[in-house]
């Protein structure tokens, strides 16, 4: 999937960076956030994509997002999930919030926020933002996702995933993703990861 030029930041006000600054954030900084209105052009930037992925492969589009556990938000506007038509291939949902955000699930089990953190101490930018859901979603469409949910016997669940290919491979665990109930009603399928496969393209488009 090719990527968009990520939006510029917008508006006054945006929080500096403070690893330029070779200096820490103050401790105020990590529970204030300053002109969250510059994330809006990441809602724009969602929508391009959607509409990009709908025409050239092969899903359905629907305006729901699935429930996941351990996250809430104020929708801004409906929900998209776009589902391959093959069930190997990793559908994605995006949530558009007030604040405004984008929560993002991919596959069964995998979401995550962009941004991953709005306050003035990650100074996270829509730039950077932009530019990290251009690369996952690049990833899921072509078949670099992998995920697996754990659950032990003793212990706490884990959720672990897998971007990109194996020279570049970004990978995570989450330890407590889920409680065991949520998690035993989540994993559909034996245990074990789940290798997404790359989307398929729609014939009309394909070459």
């Amino acid at each position: 999937m090719d990527g968009l030029n990520p939006p510029p930041d917008q508006g006054v006000g945006d929080p500096a960076s403070w690893t330029d600054l070779h200096q820490a954030p103050p401790l105020e900084a990590y529970s204030r956030v300053t002109n969250p209105g510059r994330f809006q052009p990441l809602h724009t930037l969602a929508l391009e994509l959607i509409e990009r992925l709908e025409a050239d492969y092969e899903v359905t589009r629907t305006n729901v997002f699935a429930p996941t556990p351990g996250w809430r938000f104020d929708p801004a506007r409906s929900p998209v999930t776009l589902t391959p038509l093959r069930p190997v291939e990793a559908p994605i949902a995006i949530a558009f919030t007030t604040f405004p955000s984008l929560l993002v699930r991919c596959g069964r089990w995998f979401v995550d926020g962009f941004p991953s953190c709005g306050c003035d101490a990650c100074a996270d930018t829509a730039a950077g933002e932009s530019e990290r859901l251009n690369r996952l979603l690049g990833d899921v469409v072509a078949g670099r996702f992998r995920e697996e949910l754990v659950i032990p016997l003793f212990g706490r669940t884990r959720l672990r995933w897998a971007f990109g290919d194996a020279s570049r491979a970004h990978r995570g665990e989450s330890y407590g993703a889920f409680t065991r109930k949520e998690a035993r009603m989540l994993r559909d399928a034996p245990p074990g990861q789940v290798p997404w496969q790359p989307w398929s393209r729609r014939t009309d488009v394909a070459g």
